[in-house]
């Protein structure tokens, strides 16, 4: 035998040298196991995110319309003010509901955006609510105490609220439509 081996020797050798090239091989298998299964809950992940994003798009997108319809009833806010003026009982009929259930549901989600984007969704939903007990306002017994210029004023607060709102809107719905598809954007 060469290097004075015997057979014997040669063949643990053998067994051992296969034992750790077995090792190995199965470290090597594994491992790309592990960054499949790593890249595969990387991909649902951004999945998740991509669907969640649409989601609320669509959401803010259903509230700027809403938002459309309380600017509206708005726009004779002369017209408005006269029919105040006329008793301390009448009010305008303003109604408006805003939607957050996708928001709400999953914010956690969100953490992987710019830090403008979370602050400006965060702050337009706040909007929303802000509105909405404004509008929610007129309906109380306090509305009929405070003068017709307070009064006058408590509607065009909501009027600009709504516009600011709307804007605000609009303006995340292109962001979000830019980080879920980012060759919407146009060159200048």
């Amino acid at each position: 035998m060469p290097f004075g081996l015997d057979k014997d020797t040669v063949a643990i050798i053998v067994t051992i040298v296969l034992f750790f090239l077995g090792i190995l091989i199965n470290a090597h298998i594994d491992r790309g196991k592990r960054d499949k299964e790593i890249k595969d809950e990387d991909e649902k992940q951004r999945n998740v995110r991509k669907r969640y994003l649409m989601a609320l798009r669509e959401e803010i997108a259903i509230n700027v319309k809403a938002l459309d319809k309380s600017i509206s009833m708005t726009q004779q806010l002369d017209k408005v003010e006269e029919f105040l003026r006329a008793s301390k009982a009448n009010r305008p009929l303003i109604t408006y509901t805003y939607f957050s259930t996708v928001f709400s549901s999953r914010t956690d989600v969100l953490q992987d955006l710019d830090e403008k984007i979370i602050n400006g969704i965060v702050d337009f939903y706040g909007k929303l609510s802000e509105l909405k007990t404004d509008i929610d306002g007129l309906e109380s017994k306090a509305f009929e105490a405070i003068s017709d210029g307070g009064r006058s004023s408590c509607l065009r607060c909501i009027s600009e609220e709504s516009k600011m709102a709307k804007q605000q809107g609009d303006d995340i719905i292109r962001l979000i439509s830019l980080v879920l598809d980012p060759k919407n954007i146009r060159a200048g």
